[in-house]
């Protein structure tokens, strides 16, 4: 069997049932995660999210209903620490150990 090479686009959107249209959206990218307010309102909205680590270059992709519950959940430190004493979230050790 013949192997083929197969390029993917993926694209990031949102169906609207009411005219059943398909719109595209383009990844907003925060390179300074201090901006907490512009943060918060600008993802009150599910969705999906990625980090990258600058230093090691390792993501992580995750996934949420309410997005500035979570971005706000990983931009606290207590809540951080709280969670890695309750389950070893690789996530969370790497948000505390590269601030």
């Amino acid at each position: 069997m013949k192997k083929r090479n197969l390029n993917i686009k993926r694209e990031f959107g949102s169906f609207n049932a009411r005219n059943k249209s398909v719109w595209a959206k383009v990844p907003k990218i925060y390179l300074d995660l201090n901006e907490k307010k512009t943060i918060y309102s600008e993802n009150n909205k599910s969705g999906v999210y990625r980090w990258t680590n600058k230093i090691t270059g390792a993501s992580y992709i995750g996934s949420s209903t309410d997005l500035t519950r979570r971005l706000r959940d990983y931009l606290s430190k207590n809540y951080l620490e709280k969670e890695v004493l309750k389950n070893q979230s690789i996530i969370y050790r790497a948000l505390l150990k590269y601030n």
